[in-house]
């Protein structure tokens, strides 16, 4: 949390929101995902500040897919895909990954790697680790607050391995038990 509220007090709430934006925040992640709705981004600075907006989402509501196409979009140096969801194997057969859009972030990738490998190795999410260094995971931690109950704080992770040309990503969003 610490290095990603760095990162939003050095970069400031202006560069955050077009960031921020840029990898599709308030606006849908899916192509055509039935029931998909967009999360928010805050038009201004939270009064918490840009620190804790960076770390731990403050004036930003995230859906599990926006966080997957952020994560995935990170993955892949840039290039953000619009998530699909075939129904079918003849849907699987013929999906065609569509681009979204082409984000200039290349020079920015390794330092938002550097801190979701620190969470990873040494932070909040260093259980998914793996001893093997050809193995590294990348991770993100947060909290968000339950909607329904107040006061209650669940967990969210994202991820993704970096293997040669493969890469995976998984998103864990929270679970509320109502």
């Amino acid at each position: 949390n610490y290095y990603f509220a760095r990162l939003g007090q050095e970069h400031g709430f202006d560069r955050v929101e077009k960031y921020g934006k840029l990898f599709g925040l308030g606006e849908k992640a899916g192509l055509d995902i039935t029931g998909e709705e967009p999360g928010d981004l805050a038009s201004e600075v939270p009064t918490s500040g840009i620190g804790m907006m960076t770390s731990f989402g403050d004036g930003i509501r995230l859906t599990p897919l926006e966080l997957t196409s952020i994560v995935a979009t990170v993955a892949n140096g840039g290039t953000m895909y619009y998530l699909q969801y075939p129904k079918n194997q003849e849907e699987i057969q013929k999906l065609v990954p569509q681009i979204k859009r082409e984000l200039q972030i290349t020079d920015l990738v390794p330092s938002v790697k550097a801190g979701m490998m620190g969470a990873t190795e040494y932070g909040t999410a260093r259980r998914v680790s793996f001893t093997d260094a050809d193995q590294t995971i990348y991770g993100k931690t947060g909290t968000c607050t339950d909607t329904v109950r107040p006061g209650v704080h669940l967990g969210w992770f994202g991820s993704f391995n970096d293997i040669g040309q493969k890469r995976l990503v998984v998103v864990v969003p929270p679970v509320s038990s109502t």
